[in-house]
């Protein structure tokens, strides 16, 4: 199961908290609530910390997403090794 909410939002940017597993069954709704037309103006997050697995969808969906410049605010180690990206 996967949980997103949405931890903050202002004019120029908004940040999603996944909890959960990123797995195949939840990418499209995932990628659904990051590329909503409504937020092409805006900078958007994803808080990762409470993610606690990725399935090879989950991971070529992240990686995809981080191409489009959506940014990881927070990680596990775990993820961020799996992301190739810097722990924050």
């Amino acid at each position: 199961m996967l949980k997103i909410s949405e931890k903050s939002r202002s004019e120029s940017a908004i940040t999603f908290k996944l909890e959960g597993k990123v797995l195949a069954p939840w990418v499209d709704e995932l990628r659904r609530v990051c590329t909503e037309p409504a937020l092409a103006s805006r900078k958007i997050n994803l808080d990762l910390d409470g993610v606690t697995f990725l399935d090879e969808a989950g991971l070529e969906l992240m990686r995809e997403l981080i191409q489009q410049g959506i940014t990881i605010a927070r990680c596990s180690g775990f993820i961020a090794e799996l992301l190739h990206i810097d722990k924050k």
